[in-house]
């Protein structure tokens, strides 16, 4: 039985807020719809929906706080405790995806029904290697490979894409010329962003 019901959707970085809390009004929607279904306020205390962070669920001890990013939302629905409503146990995590359904261009989705502090993932692995590439790959390998089994849902293999990034060095003709560090990070920034 479960007294808090978390849905997080995280969709590619950088993604337009705007965009993202289409997603938050998805997942509202389809909590409320639920909830109707299956008893309304006598199931529900309360819902909270967040755009732009996400760690309501804490993730564990090693995952705690707020993550932020205009490519997050995060929605909780508060039940009832378990011997006040209706039906003891909520809508299964199952229903709870099936009724958000295909959202395009999420890159994860996650339901999470805690009672209490959460533990975090009921099974989680970590995998190390040298070669990001190599490392990608074989968690993208084993993830294809967990997700078929009987209760394994939210499979996530780790890997996100992150902000695109330059590595850029001074050469020796450079910082003979009195160029520093500073003034090629300001020249970059200024090309990209205006000066």
């Amino acid at each position: 039985e479960s007294d808090v019901v978390i849905m997080r959707i995280e969709l590619p970085f950088g993604t337009a807020i705007e965009r993202t809390r289409e997603v938050e009004a998805r997942m509202v929607e389809a909590a409320n719809q639920i909830i109707a279904d299956h008893g309304g306020p006598r199931i529900k205390r309360g819902l909270l929906a967040l755009t732009g962070t996400a760690g309501m669920s804490g993730g564990g001890p090693a995952q705690q706080g707020f993550t932020v990013g205009s490519h997050l939302a995060e929605a909780a629905v508060y039940m009832v405790p378990g011997d006040q409503r209706p039906t003891s146990a909520p809508p299964s995590p199952r229903l709870w995806r099936e009724r958000l359904g295909d959202l395009p261009g999420v890159d994860k989705m996650q339901v999470n029904y805690e009672t209490g502090v959460s533990a975090g993932a009921a099974l989680a692995f970590e995998l190390r290697h040298p070669d990001p590439a190599t490392l990608e790959r074989a968690a993208g390998e084993l993830a294809a490979a967990m997700a078929p089994f009987a209760g394994v849902h939210d499979v996530d293999p780790g890997f996100t894409g992150g902000k695109p990034q330059l590595d850029l060095t001074l050469t020796p003709e450079a910082r003979a010329l009195g160029l520093t560090e500073s003034d090629l990070a300001f020249q970059v920034r200024a090309s990209f962003f205006g000066a």
